[in-house]
């Protein structure tokens, strides 16, 4: 699901069913602080497996200029 630059299509985001918060129409969302990109993982430092990638989505992010959505990672789950 995920493509080789991090980002996942749009239609595939909506067949998971899972929350897409979209900064492209609002400067908010009712997104929590928990939510991290896998490029915030890497500046803490944190990799994770590409199993772990897929399987650890809670959700999607939507910014200006970018044809896909981000998936996000709850920071909390991750270092439990």
């Amino acid at each position: 699901m995920i493509g080789k630059n991090g980002m996942v299509k749009i239609a595939d985001a909506i067949a998971t069913g899972l929350p897409i918060y979209d900064y492209t129409k609002t400067d908010t969302t009712d997104m929590t602080i928990d939510c991290c990109t896998i490029k915030e993982l890497r500046i803490l430092e944190i990799e994770l497996t590409e199993q772990q990638k897929n399987d650890w989505i809670i959700g999607f992010v939507k910014w200006e200029g970018y044809r896909g959505v981000m998936p996000l990672y709850s920071l909390k789950q991750i270092l439990a």
